[in-house]
C-alpha cells in the first residue's frame, strides 16, 4: 500500500489534494508526506481530514510546512493529534 500510495502522490503534487478518511495512519503519511508536500511539490491545499493522524504526523508536517507551497492544510478528525500535536504545528506556521 506504501508504495501504491507514493506512486499516486506524484500525480497529485500541483493540484489540491483530498485524501479525507483515506485511513493513512501515521505510517501511510510518512509514505506520501514527502511528494505531497517536499520541496519539488507545488501542492497548496491537502485535506487530511479523519486519517488517524497522531503527534507523529503532526512531528513529520511540522518539518515539511516551512519549505512548502501549502496554503491550506485540513486536519480535522484527527483527535489523536492532540495538543503536543497542534503546538508543533502552530510553531511551524
Amino acid at each position: 500500500m506504501e508504495q501504491e500510495m507514493a506512486e499516486l502522490a506524484d500525480k497529485w503534487t500541483s493540484k489540491p489534494v483530498n485524501l479525507s478518511g483515506s485511513g493513512l495512519g501515521d505510517a501511510g503519511l510518512a509514505a506520501v508526506a514527502e511528494r505531497l508536500l517536499g520541496k519539488h511539490s507545488h501542492c497548496r491545499s491537502l485535506d487530511l481530514r479523519h486519517n488517524a493522524l497522531g503527534v507523529e504526523s503532526a512531528a513529520l508536517l511540522a518539518g515539511l510546512l516551512p519549505g512548502s507551497m501549502l496554503e491550506r492544510l485540513s486536519l480535522g478528525g484527527n483527535p489523536r493529534l492532540g495538543d503536543e500535536g497542534a503546538a508543533a504545528l502552530a510553531q511551524a506556521g
